[in-house]
Order: structure tokens, then C-alpha cells, then sequence
């Protein structure tokens, strides 16, 4: 789908292009549609293709998740419709996937949420350009049916005294939304385990 990106295209055509790929891979239907956005609307977050064309220069915000048996994983990704995503955007990537990073060496047994929580959007808040970040940076996703592929066991947010334990499974998500412009996140589902949280997908595939 990255791949298939073309100005003038509408987010349902590339919505429908990323749910056929899903189905051919064998993937179930999913507990939520593909969120997918285009401009500025990405800071609405949980936003639905629509028929408005993919212009040039602009932020294309995703969030795709995969189903085996009921069991789900889940992605953000933000792409860049242009010949050179600006400096912002580069600098909210690095610092998005830099958080990423450090929440999955945090995520062992015995850790409590919202000290993950802060060390996330720690880093994040060092973006140069007005940003919002998200209410949670994380959450337990597992089995779901429709609506949702996420459960109230476990929430990363700055008030939560939930305890993380060995074998759940956590979809990482800090995120920004950048007024104007649009939404940046790229997210990992991962396990945890004694020596932190390893990701269920075997590499990063995407490219720009």
C-alpha cells in the first residue's frame, strides 16, 4: 500500500488497497476498519477513509491492524506525499520512534504504566513545533470483535497504577498531532517478556 501512494488518489481507494492485501495475507476482519487520513484531518485520530483526494505535501496518517483467530496486532504509520518530508516531520519520526524504543526496554514485569508513560512523552515533548500528544501512549490489545481489539486490562496514561506483567501484549502508541498539518505516529505491538517487550512483527518493513 505504501508503494501505491499517488496524488490525486482517494483514501478510500487506498483504504480499500490495504484491506485486500490484509484479507490476501489472511487476515480476519479486524475489530476496527483501516483508520486512515490525509492533511490535517489526522488530528482527529480514529478517522475513517473518505473520498477526499490525497494531495501533494501532505501528511497521510495510518493506523491497520491484523487478526488471526480473534487475536489482533496493530500499526500506526505516518507517510510524507512529497519529494522531502520538511524538518518537522523528520523530527517528529526520530523522536516518535526514539519513544518507541525506550517504552519497549521499560516494559518488563513489575514496571508501573505511567512511569513508561513519562519516559515516552519525556521525549516526545522535545519536539520544536506546537504539538498535542495523546491521551495514553499504550494499551493491552489481544482478542476483539467488533468495536474494538483493545481491553480496559491495561492503559498507559500519565494517572494509571496499572502493573505490567510477563506475556501481555501491549500496543505502544505515542503520537502527535501537529495543528494544520496533521498526526504523526509510528506505533509496535509487542510482547513483554523478563528482559523487556520484543515486537510480534519480524521487521519494519515500510519505507517513505
Amino acid at each position: 500500500a505504501v508503494n501505491q501512494v499517488e496524488t490525486g488518489m482517494m483514501e478510500t481507494a487506498l483504504g480499500g488497497v490495504i484491506s485486500n492485501a490484509m484479507c490476501r495475507e489472511g487476515s480476519e476482519y479486524t475489530a476496527y476498519p483501516v483508520f486512515l487520513c490525509s492533511g490535517e484531518t489526522g488530528c482527529l485520530g480514529h478517522y475513517t477513509p473518505t473520498q477526499k483526494q490525497i494531495q501533494d505535501n501532505e501528511v497521510l496518517f495510518l493506523e491497520i491492524g491484523g487478526c488471526y483467530d480473534r487475536y489482533h496486532a496493530a500499526r500506526m504509520y505516518t507517510l510524507y506525499n512529497g519529494p522531502a518530508p520538511p524538518a518537522w516531520f523528520c523530527e517528529a519520526e526520530r523522536l516518535i520512534r526514539q519513544a518507541v524504543s525506550v517504552g519497549k526496554q521499560l516494559l518488563v514485569p513489575g514496571a508501573v504504566a505511567s512511569h513508561v508513560d513519562k519516559a515516552m512523552r519525556d521525549i516526545i515533548s522535545e519536539l520544536s513545533v506546537p504539538h498535542k500528544q495523546s491521551e495514553r501512549s499504550g494499551y493491552s490489545i489481544g482478542i476483539g470483535f467488533y468495536t474494538d481489539w483493545s481491553n480496559a486490562l491495561f492503559f498507559m496514561h500519565p494517572r494509571s497504577s496499572a502493573v505490567v506483567e510477563e506475556n501481555m501484549t501491549i500496543h505502544l502508541i505515542p503520537w502527535v498531532q501537529v495543528h494544520g498539518k496533521g498526526a504523526v505516529g509510528f506505533s509496535d505491538t509487542v510482547l513483554v517478556t523478563k528482559e523487556g517487550a520484543v515486537s510480534l512483527f519480524e521487521t519494519d518493513t515500510y519505507r517513505k
